[in-house]
């Protein structure tokens, strides 16, 4: 992996502690390992795009079933939920 892919894979990890931590979910039912890879994704290509890194060759293919309308429907479905999370990253 080249030093973007690696950056946009951190970012993809630690979305999922922001937005999955079951410390701060208190007991909700978050939904499925596909919608939080969708979301974890999500936040790594926004936050690596608002800071310059170029993500387009490693965003969304495993995470939405290689993309086409279910996925892109899983994307825009995860927008609401990324909001908070993605602007707190971008922020620090």
């Amino acid at each position: 992996m080249d030093e973007a892919a690696r950056t946009k894979t951190l970012i993809h990890e630690l979305g999922h502690v922001v937005l999955h931590d079951p410390a701060t979910l208190a007991g909700k039912v978050h939904g499925t390992r596909g919608l939080m890879e969708v979301e974890a994704e999500s936040v790594a290509f926004i936050v690596a795009d608002a800071h310059g890194v170029a993500t387009a060759d490693s965003t969304f293919p495993c995470g939405t079933g290689g993309g086409g309308q279910h996925g892109a429907a899983a994307v825009r479905g995860a927008a609401t939920g990324v909001a908070a999370p993605r602007h707190r990253m971008i922020d620090a």
